[in-house]
């Protein structure tokens, strides 16, 4: 009587335990239905903007000076020493790009009579290539305005003569850093004055640009 009790006993332990054994397991799901712990993903970082981006997005205002030489195409006309003053705004970004921009220009040629230029300029900078250290921009334009031939005489005075004055140009812009200073050369630049007849300049420029 007393084995059959042991027995009894025991077995009613090791039932209890392999329940406690199978809830514990039931409780703990394992294999691919499992429940894992998911990491938060971290946040990308941000790529690093180019000199031309930040130029044109935190510095789309300029201002440039530049000098060079100013040659007649007609028979008879001089070189003469140009100087050339800007001020302008990026005022809609491409991409990458500074993009298109306005200004007004101001230019005052020299030696033997006076050319006076006042006109209003469009164009757009192209970013070719781009580091931290510097960009490379081209910078395609066109400008109009009022062109002044200021021509001294001894016999009647001075005499001023007005044209209408049509530029094409072509600007190579070197920018370093965040784009705040630029150096360029305008290797290509047309000028035609319009009055009944056509008189035809070719500059060659360079100088320093601005941004702010």
């Amino acid at each position: 009587m007393q084995m059959r009790l042991s027995i009894l006993i025991a077995s009613c332990v090791l039932m209890t335990v392999s329940s406690a054994a199978e809830a514990q397991v039931r409780a703990e799901p394992v294999g691919p239905g499992a429940e894992e712990e998911v990491a938060e993903p971290e946040p990308e970082p941000e790529p690093e903007r180019g000199a031309d981006s930040q130029r044109s997005g935190e510095r789309p205002f300029y201002v440039s000076a530049g000098a060079g030489v100013s040659i007649g195409l007609d028979a008879g006309t001089r070189a003469k020493l140009e100087l050339v003053q800007e001020i302008g705004y990026h005022f809609l970004p491409i991409g990458e790009h500074p993009g298109v921009f306005g200004a007004l220009t101001l230019a005052q040629a020299f030696i033997e009579y006076s050319i006076l230029q006042f006109g209003v300029r469009v164009g757009i900078d192209f970013a070719l290539a781009s580091t931290s250290s510097f960009t490379i921009l081209v910078s395609p334009s066109a400008a109009s305005g009022l062109g002044l031939y200021v021509i001294p005489s001894s016999v009647i005075g001075t005499e001023t003569r007005g044209y209408f004055d049509i530029q094409l140009a072509g600007d190579v812009k070197l920018s370093f850093g965040d784009g705040q200073i630029a150096v360029w050369l305008r290797p290509v630049s047309f000028d035609f004055f319009i009055n009944g007849l056509v008189l035809t300049r070719y500059d060659v420029l360079g100088g320093v640009q601005v941004s702010f």
